[in-house]
């Protein structure tokens, strides 16, 4: 099973959804790719893990150090995996992320903004 990504937009939200396999070959991409670029913007960004099928060690740790390094820079809300391991290492990594059980539930969580209804 491969990595796949996809960024797009559902006001008032920007969605980076991963889906797939995070394996050895995810972590350059994850890094260099889908972080850098999302970095900057003013809207809230939903990361959706939901959809991710497999974990690699190294896939996981690109994908922790990702929603770490996009916190730090825009507000960030994280649909969790289903994967037990991989949501612990999410919830015990000092991130600064809200939790929201799908892209539904944060879409309803930011139009109840006012600030996403000002922008």
């Amino acid at each position: 099973m491969t990595f796949h990504w996809r960024h797009y937009r559902r006001d008032p939200i920007e969605i980076l959804s991963l889906s797939g396999h995070a394996g050895l070959s995810v972590s350059d991409l994850v890094t260099a790719t889908v972080a850098e670029r999302l970095t900057h913007g003013d809207r809230l960004l939903v990361i959706d893990l939901t959809e991710m099928a497999g974990w690699g060690y190294t896939g996981r740790a690109a994908i922790v150090e990702a929603v770490r390094h996009l916190s730090a820079h825009r507000r960030v809300m994280l649909c969790p995996p289903r994967d037990k391991l991989t949501l612990w290492a999410l919830q015990h990594s000092d991130l600064t992320v809200e939790m929201c059980a799908d892209i539904d539930a944060a879409l309803s969580r930011a139009e109840q903004e006012p600030a996403a209804k000002e922008g």
